[in-house]
């Protein structure tokens, strides 16, 4: 087995996931096990952990976080790691981790990939969540329709750990039925608040008065503060405005997500939108919202009164 395992990616659930097979690849009752987080800690004094012997096993497994924050630290420190993981301890198993997209070119980087054995995780693409989803749901011995996925996909935006949960959660309110449908994910799987935004935004968009003031109610039932709100439809309506720009110069929709950092999905809506909606409008409502904050901001007008008022202004 190898010593040192650097573990890569995107997805930090999915690399925290594959370091968790690492770890319980071993005997545990042979192995103490030990995680650290550089950003917290010098290596310095992980070092010093890795060589003091444990009081129960053997041997160790130390997994390390936020490899990478080694650049922000001394020379000695980085030197005391590049100097370990080129003569590492028969008795320790190191796992590395870093999350990005693409490895940094630099000095502990490419040491690091001399000496480590690489295991880069691989993202999920849309058919992986779908397989992942039903595979869950058919191992418990349950159904799941095809609508229904879809809908759960797009309320946890692709966050593993709690797509999880909220499979888990769906499979206890179905436990005689075993059978989850587009309808129990709706009544049981929020929408985050960032989704309700975006919903917003559409509804100011297309002029949608009636849609507009049902999420901002719902918004509010959640203790959203207006200001905050009024914040987020602005920066909302300013993607759209940079979406135009890409599409004038035939960007692609995965272009735009990286850029604006956002999922495939929410990148083709912000398309969806930039193709559909004026641009004078759009620019129109960034300024009114600009003008609103400023208002709220200099005690001319309370924050709820604002934002209703400039909602129930659009036509």
């Amino acid at each position: 087995m190898e010593k040192i395992i650097l573990v890569t990616g995107e997805n930090e659930y999915l690399v925290n996931k594959k370091i968790m097979e690492y770890v319980n690849s071993f005997d545990r009752n042979n192995y103490d096990f030990l995680r650290f987080d550089l950003s917290e800690i010098e290596f310095s004094d992980i070092y010093e952990e890795i060589i003091t012997p444990s009081l129960f096993c053997d041997r160790k497994i130390v997994a390390i976080d936020n490899v990478l924050d080694l650049i922000k630290m001394r020379n000695s420190e980085i030197n005391n790691f590049i100097r370990y993981i080129k003569n590492p301890s028969e008795d320790v198993i190191l796992i590395l981790k870093i999350i990005a997209k693409e490895l940094p070119n630099d000095d502990i980087t490419l040491e690091l990939l001399k000496y480590a054995y690489l295991d880069d995780v691989t993202n999920f693409s849309e058919e992986d969540y779908i397989e992942y989803i039903n595979k869950i749901v058919s191992d418990a011995s349950y159904k799941i329709d095809e609508n229904a996925v879809v809908e759960l996909l797009q309320r946890v935006d692709g966050e593993l750990f709690l797509l999880e949960q909220e499979i888990e959660k769906l499979m206890l309110y179905k436990i005689n039925e075993k059978h989850i449908t587009l309808q129990d994910v709706k009544d049981l799987v929020s929408k985050n608040v960032e989704d309700r935004i975006y919903e917003l935004t559409n509804s100011l968009i297309a002029k949608n008065k009636e849609k507009m003031i049902e999420i901002y109610e719902d918004l509010l039932s959640k203790n959203e503060d207006p200001l905050k709100i009024i914040n987020n439809i602005s920066n909302k309506l300013k993607e759209i405005v940079i979406a135009k720009e890409f599409i004038k110069k035939n960007a692609s929709q995965e272009d735009l997500a990286e850029y604006l950092k956002i999922s495939l999905g929410k990148a083709f809506y912000v398309r969806k939108n930039a193709n559909e909606a004026d641009s004078d409008t759009v620019l129109k409502y960034i300024g009114k919202l600009s003008t609103l904050d400023y208002e709220i901001k200099s005690g001319q007008i309370d924050k709820k009164l604002g934002l209703e008022l400039f909602l129930l202004r659009v036509k």
